[in-house]
């Protein structure tokens, strides 16, 4: 006997929402896995290496920008470099004043070689004694005690290429030896060399400020990636108590499905 319709609609709607489940299933069981395996990895954050503060390079004075500057400049004679306002006498040094010495005598021959370049009379030249005694040994220990060997080795670098430079023996030439260059440069690379100092001075502090913040900024991140991480656990969890109740649905769909099964069994005998 042909069962009736409305039982066979039934029976169609049953796979439907059947079909309907399972696919509702696979996804939700997809989307509780990508959750939950990306909720994982975020709460597994570990913040990330910082690139470590740059030291600021060495100072280096230009003698092609003091030539730029120069070049503008008269030719009236700067004052020779003085010592800190705030200098207090100290106690001998030799080990300073050998140093000192040494680094006057170098300038002396530096000099001595651009008078020569520079044709100035023999008797007009300034002579190794005159040349040492218009130096303030206190002001050039100060200075060395202050800014180390470096700053000597740069001057001594800076003097050996100015006064041998073919710039500054045309202007000497051209001004019949009256140039001054020598305590211009000397008290211009004291100046060059401070403010490069104090540019390193800050770039290192600038550059500490950087490694803070940016330390800051990712245990920041790491946080708010670990909290995400737990509400996508949470979103996961969810999603798996919604995979289990729309488990439930197609068992109790399955059951309803096998128990017409079993009654049309049933029937059949009585019917025949």
């Amino acid at each position: 006997m042909t069962r009736p319709l409305l039982t066979r609609i039934e029976e169609g709607y049953l796979k439907l929402f059947r079909i309907a489940i399972i696919v509702v299933l696979t996804l939700v069981l997809v989307a509780t896995v990508a959750v939950g395996v990306q909720g994982a990895l975020k709460t597994m954050a570990r913040p990330q290496p910082i690139e470590p503060a740059r030291t600021a390079p060495a100072p280096a004075v230009s003698v092609e920008e003091f030539l730029k500057e120069f070049d503008k400049q008269p030719s009236a004679e700067a004052a020779p470099q003085s010592a800190p306002q705030d200098a207090a006498p100290t106690k001998p040094d030799t080990t300073l004043d050998d140093k000192v010495s040494a680094q006057i005598a170098r300038l002396y021959g530096y000099f001595d070689g651009y008078q020569r370049a520079c044709r100035i009379s023999d008797d007009a030249r300034v002579d190794q004694r005159t040349f040492e005694a218009g130096f303030n040994r206190r002001v050039m220990r100060g200075l060395l005690e202050e800014l180390g060997d470096p700053y000597f080795a740069s001057q001594d670098g800076f003097e050996k290429v100015l006064l041998a430079h073919p710039r500054v023996i045309e202007i000497c030439i051209k001004r019949q030896g009256r140039a001054q260059v020598f305590w211009n440069s000397m008290n211009w690379h004291l100046e060059q060399w401070r403010a490069k100092i104090k540019e390193g001075e800050e770039f290192e502090a600038a550059e500490l400020e950087r490694v803070e913040a940016e330390t800051a900024a990712e245990a920041a991140r790491v946080v708010a990636e670990k909290a995400e991480g737990q509400a996508q656990l949470m979103v996961a969890a969810g999603l798996f108590a919604v995979f289990i109740s729309l488990a439930l649905l197609l068992i109790f769909a399955k059951i309803e499905s096998n128990l017409r099964g079993v009654r049309v069994i049933e029937r059949s005998p009585a019917e025949e």
